[in-house]
């Protein structure tokens, strides 16, 4: 029942081991070109994109969907199995079909899985530099329990990128491990800084990809939704808010 927003390339959300598990908003009605529950998005029966600046959350690239599927993939006889196979997606689309996108679109995308029903929001995604729009929604987000949690980068540098830099005061950096558990090379670590840094499975994950495939994938994009689907199950069972719970104690 937790609803897990995935701020990436968007959804295919007609994935048929996703379709179950879509996020929908309850209070707005398809394709009347009204804005019934007045949150400012015209017809986000399944939730806005950023990047184009309208309702269409389907995905053209793949990112958004695999990483989705790692989440909250359904439980039945095929395909394969999210983490918290219970949970809902809801797609926030920040990045375009070629998988770039602006830290503005990121900023809003987060304040909207924040305003509209999201209890974990997934960055598998990230540049080099911060930014202070997307740090004070990462800070707005974590303040009103949700958890966020980010994906550590694939430079194999010492330290994370951003925004998992943020993670020294909100939301947890993931990086990534292969299935023996060691490090993947190109994982980027958790630095000197301290800051709440855990790593999952982010080498040859498969997950869902677009038009009912399957693909195998690598990164710390991959590690991040494993730990996103955890962070769904705490807080279902533990039933606080994410900022309240002992990571990685």
């Amino acid at each position: 029942g937790m609803v897990v927003a995935v701020l990436d390339t968007g959804v295919d959300r007609g994935h048929q081991d996703l379709d179950a598990n879509i996020w929908t908003n309850a209070r707005e009605i398809a394709g009347n070109g009204v804005d019934d529950d007045g949150n400012g998005f015209v017809d986000d029966v399944f939730g806005w994109n950023f990047d184009g600046n309208n309702s269409n959350t389907l995905d053209g690239h793949g990112h958004g969907t695999h990483v989705s599927g790692t989440i909250a993939a359904e439980r039945n006889a095929f395909g394969v199995t999210g983490v918290a196979y219970g949970a809902r997606i809801m797609p926030v689309k920040v990045l375009s079909d070629t998988g770039s996108g602006s830290y503005a679109s990121v900023a809003n995308g987060i304040r909207y899985a924040a305003d509209n029903g999201a209890n974990v929001i997934n960055l598998s995604l990230g540049g080099g530099t911060g930014d202070l729009a997307v740090r004070s929604a990462i800070e707005y987000a974590w303040s009103r329990g949700l958890a966020v949690v980010m994906a550590a980068g694939n430079e194999g540098a010492a330290t994370t990128g951003y925004p998992a830099a943020y993670a020294s005061s909100w939301g947890i950096a993931v990086g990534a491990v292969d299935s023996s558990g060691s490090m993947a090379s190109f994982s980027n670590r958790a630095g000197t800084t301290v800051l709440d840094y855990v790593t999952a499975a982010g080498v040859a994950v498969t997950s869902t990809t677009p038009n009912n495939t399957y693909a195998t994938w690598s990164g710390t994009s991959m590690a991040t939704p494993h730990m996103a689907g955890a962070m769904a199950l705490l807080m279902q069972a533990n039933r606080v808010s994410g900022r309240n719970l002992s990571i990685g104690q």
